[in-house]
């Protein structure tokens, strides 16, 4: 048949469809006697093979003679493909069929266009298909091809070839009702619903479905983004963050993995910035969704772990520890272009606590840096509210070493309680030395230093430290 292409009267598009149809009816009729005498049994393989490449050939003089051509002849075939699987007993044949079903999909996608009524009609009974086959076989590569189907359902849909022509937001949807059947078919998969006693124990394990996992997962992503796009994407992106996070929630259930709920914290912020979106040239607005920022991350850190289970679980601390880092996102602001709002410094003074609480089991030192990022809040802010004299932020960070020289000294921890009280003397020491020799106020500053001087010799005598009195 393909050799006569080089004849200069070779045959035409309908004759050779017809020749074609015949040996391949011919070959599929063996097939069947194969099937059904036992002395053909060992025909079957050969024929088998034979047939499929028959109806393969048979499929391009059907594409030459037109799109309603090629449909309806490979609905024919994998039909025969259907017979022949309930008659020999043979999923092959039906695997076969789910590649045989794609082929007006290709042809309608290549030679009209995804805006074509032919490819949509082609990609949705390549779906049909596809799923029923899904469901009776439960094989990894078919499910592979359901997910293939469904990324490009918005297309068949929207891109017009209904008379439907979608925008940025009706993409947006279309994918959330993708990442949505996704994973109601990852729910099946995994036996959580429609359980079937007829289905093998290991046909709900994790992996025999992975193709779902990873069409949920590129679905979402795909309406994120293009929700980016729409014209009204504040709203359109803040309820498509919103149906994300209601479906992170139901995925753990799915996967039974609660760690999954660690991404809460990371889809809150998305929901709020994304509904917020403050001026970055507006100061105000900037430190207002600072605080908001750190509040959602504060309501993350204390009620996402009690839905994965016991506070105590690597689930709760995984997402204890993403709310906390979210709380950074807020006072990170700082780097707009706009003058820093006070807000900002009480965002990290937010932050820190958050920080100080989730390592409160901690070795002592991790917990006095936690605290520390408080202490840098505290300075962040006399620094903007104007108070720039280094003394200042000396005897603030004085206090600082001092509260924790007296609590290693209530931990029985001499020795780090000492060195506390040694870089509080040295800090609040030297700068006033430098000041005091400078040519500016240096009288002034030279009081001072005496003063705090007796005042150590003071402290060195009441609590028996031999260093402030040498």
């Amino acid at each position: 048949m393909i050799g006569q292409y080089a004849l200069q009267d070779n045959l035409g598009s309908r004759s050779q469809l017809l020749f074609c149809a015949l040996s391949a009816g011919l070959l599929g009729g063996l097939v069947v006697v194969a099937t059904r005498l036992a002395s053909f049994k060992q025909d079957y393989a050969p024929a088998s093979v034979m047939y499929v490449l028959a109806a393969a050939l048979l499929l391009i003089p059907a594409a030459a003679l037109g799109f309603g051509t090629l449909g309806s002849l490979t609905f024919i075939i994998i039909v025969s493909f259907a017979g022949l699987h309930y008659q020999a007993k043979d999923s092959n044949w039906l695997l076969v069929s789910t590649i045989t079903v794609l082929i007006p999909l290709f042809d309608a996608l290549f030679g009209f266009g995804i805006d074509s009524r032919r490819f949509s009609v082609a990609v949705g009974a390549a779906l049909i298909w596809n799923i029923g086959v899904s469901l009776a076989t439960r094989q990894a590569l078919v499910r592979w091809l359901v997910v293939g189907c469904l990324l490009i359902t918005p297309f068949a849909i929207g891109g017009g070839g209904l008379g439907i022509h979608w925008g940025a937001a009706g993409y947006a949807g279309g994918y959330l009702l993708v990442m949505l059947s996704c994973i109601a078919a990852r729910a099946i998969a995994r036996g959580k619903l429609l359980l079937s006693a007829k289905v093998p124990i290991a046909g709900y394990y994790a992996e025999a479905s992975q193709a779902y996992v990873t069409g949920y997962t590129l679905a979402g992503i795909i309406a994120l983004a293009v929700s980016l796009a729409d014209a009204h994407s504040q709203l359109v992106t803040t309820l498509t963050l919103g149906v994300i996070a209601l479906s992170v929630i139901g995925v753990a259930k799915i996967e039974r993995n609660n760690q999954l709920l660690a991404l809460l914290p990371l889809v809150m912020q998305g929901v709020l910035f994304s509904g917020l979106r403050p001026d970055v040239n507006d100061s105000n607005a900037l430190g207002l969704t600072a605080i908001i920022s750190v509040l959602a991350a504060a309501a993350a850190y204390a009620i996402v772990p009690l839905v994965a289970s016991a506070s105590g679980s690597l689930a709760a601390r995984s997402t204890r520890l993403i709310s906390v880092a979210t709380a950074y996102i807020g006072p990170l602001l700082v780097l707009a272009p706009a003058q820093p709002s006070l807000l900002l410094p009480l965002s990290l003074f937010m932050a820190g606590l958050l920080t100080f609480d989730y390592n409160r089991l901690a070795r002592q030192p991790v917990k006095e840096l936690s605290l520390g990022v408080c202490l840098a809040s505290i300075q962040w802010l006399v620094l903007l509210m104007g108070y720039t004299n280094i003394h200042i932020h000396t005897h603030m960070i004085a206090l600082y070493l001092a509260g924790f020289a007296v609590w290693r000294s209530a931990l029985k921890d001499s020795i780090a309680s000492q060195n506390y009280i040694r870089a509080l003397f040295f800090v609040v020491t030297i700068p006033l030395i430098l000041q005091s020799l400078s040519g500016v106020s240096g009288g002034f500053y030279g009081l001072m230093l005496i003063g705090e001087q007796v005042g150590f010799m003071i402290v060195g005598a009441s609590f028996g430290q031999r260093f402030l009195l040498r």
